[in-house]
């Protein structure tokens, strides 16, 4: 007998991928302000383990992951002056995020909009830090070059920015998983049954 919720959920988590994946390495200028590209590959992956779980998250982050690091792998400048490809960053980045977005604030808090939202803000930060740390830390230790970037710089036009624009296309990425997304009613079942989607031990309902 063929299982329709398993279809259902395949097809859509399917169609939703190739589209954010292809819209962000496709249309990078469309969602751009402040030099900084608004990742909606992150922000999917952030709100796909937040709302339906670790097991959705990893395997979501891990195609995604894939995805980004064939389709957009990071480059930075060598010691010898030629560019290097750093494979396997956006994997290991965003099974990290899914599995920390999957734990966040979970066994305390109902799985809402008000905290996802929260959750793709921490998260773009903590990226956005590690990441600016990383360069630096690549750029001066390794390289030998002078970072010019300045910490005001780092926190206003790369971390604020970045977590602004995340924001507001993690409201239209949430509506379509909630109202029209691989579960129906917008609850992963397996999750039902657990404290950590709102129960005894939840104390707060948003």
């Amino acid at each position: 007998m063929v299982n329709s919720s398993l279809i259902r959920k395949i097809l859509i988590y399917f169609v939703y991928t190739m589209i954010i994946v292809c819209f962000q390495v496709s249309f990078p200028e469309v969602l751009t302000f402040n030099h900084q590209v608004a990742d909606l590959m992150f922000v999917y992956v952030c709100l796909v383990g937040y709302f339906f779980g670790i097991k959705d998250g990893l395997i979501i982050g891990a195609v995604v992951g894939i995805c980004r690091d064939v389709l957009a792998t990071p480059i930075l400048v060598g010691l010898d002056g030629k560019a290097n490809t750093f494979y396997g960053i956006g994997l290991i980045v965003l099974l990290l995020i899914s599995f920390f977005s999957a734990n966040f604030f979970t066994k305390q808090t109902k799985r809402k909009f008000t905290f996802a939202m929260v959750d793709v803000i921490v998260m773009t930060v903590l990226y956005k830090s590690v990441g600016n740390i990383f360069v630096w830390l690549y750029n001066v230790l390794i390289v030998g070059n002078q970072y010019t970037v300045t910490l005001s710089q780092v926190l206003l036009d790369s971390i604020t920015t970045q977590f602004i624009i995340n924001f507001i296309c993690a409201v239209p990425i949430y509506l379509l998983l909630r109202f029209v997304g691989p579960y129906k009613g917008g609850i992963n079942p397996v999750l039902l049954n657990r404290t950590e989607f709102g129960g005894d031990d939840t104390w707060l309902t948003i």
